[in-house]
């Protein structure tokens, strides 16, 4: 944030020394003929905040020394200078940007640019909702996140995401501006095959370390969705809308199919295989049988005589 002081209404100052709070926060903005002007951080430097649901006020001071007295360096008689100044910013000024993104994998490194983003059942969704600020200790908690058929936050028919509705989800909260979730692709019952489904969350923005902030207190669980914010288009607690995901039965029918070619293919190669084995046992027998020595004849030699006395066998 910045603050400008007009030091022409106070001409007894010693712009040199000008600080804030904090004295090691030393003015390093601009000075010029008429004005001070100064660049203060959100998260330093003694800078306190409050909040009122609506939105964050940040407070500070400019602490200014009044010019050493006549004859001295050391001692002045007149007040050291102090000038409170605070600023207060909703979400529209561009301080606080909400954003819910999913992300191709697991490792959240690269989100889906273009939609719609088609999706088989049952495949993950690596979502994340985040706040982005100037200062560094706004962290973000999502109050209730749904899902409709449309793009319509109040569609009559929604699907309230959270652990008691949904064990496919993944959330482990922690006070942070970034959130991630898992949750598996589903689709809603009566809607036909390649239909929409758009995902919702309500947002609240908080100061980290402040007890008696919403994310200081963690996730409640609630199957009831949150209407009161979706009135208001300002303050710390915001809606956010990603979508549409395409969800298709494609790969689960592709799925099946593949199972009952497999299966007849199986039971082919079954028969096949019994087939063979038969013939390849009857072959081997084939084989045995013509391969194996006949029985051997036996001869019988009798010795006889013929009329010339040659004796024949």
């Amino acid at each position: 944030m910045e603050v400008f002081l007009d030091h022409t209404k106070h001409d007894n100052l010693d712009l040199d020394k000008v600080t804030l709070k904090d004295a090691n926060c030393k003015a390093s903005g601009t000075l010029n003929a008429t004005h001070l002007w100064m660049d203060v951080p959100f998260d330093s430097c003694m800078t306190n905040h409050s909040t009122d649901g609506d939105t964050i006020t940040y407070q500070n001071s400019l602490v200014a020394e009044t010019r050493a007295s006549a004859g001295s360096s050391l001692i002045s008689r007149e007040f050291q200078a102090e000038f409170p100044f605070k600023c207060t910013y909703p979400p529209e000024f561009g301080n606080f940007t909400f954003t819910m993104d999913m992300y191709k994998t697991d490792k959240y490194e690269t989100p889906h640019e273009a939609f719609p983003v088609r999706l088989d059942l049952d495949d993950p969704m690596f979502l994340e909702v985040k706040v982005s600020s100037n200062d560094s200790k706004l962290v973000l908690i999502p109050l209730k996140c749904w899902a409709t058929p449309s793009s319509d936050l109040e569609d009559n028919k929604y699907y309230t995401c959270g652990k008691a509705d949904d064990p496919s989800l993944v959330f482990n909260y922690e006070e942070s501006n970034v959130q991630r979730f898992k949750m598996g692709a589903f689709r809603f019952i009566g809607e036909s095959l390649n239909s929409n489904v758009y995902l919702h969350c309500d947002v609240e923005a908080c100061r980290k370390g402040d007890s008696d902030s919403r994310c200081a207190k963690g996730c409640e669980t609630s199957r009831r969705r949150r209407r009161s914010s979706l009135a208001s288009s300002a303050g710390t607690e915001q809606t956010v809308t990603l979508g549409p995901m395409k969800i298709s039965e494609k790969a689960e029918v592709g799925a099946q199919e593949a199972v009952s070619s497999l299966t007849i293919f199986a039971a082919v190669a079954g028969v096949l295989g019994v087939i063979v084995l038969f013939l390849a046992v009857a072959l081997v027998m084939l084989y045995k049988r013509y391969r194996s020595p006949q029985s051997a004849t036996r001869v019988v030699y009798t010795k006889t005589a013929n009329e010339e006395g040659k004796l024949l066998v």
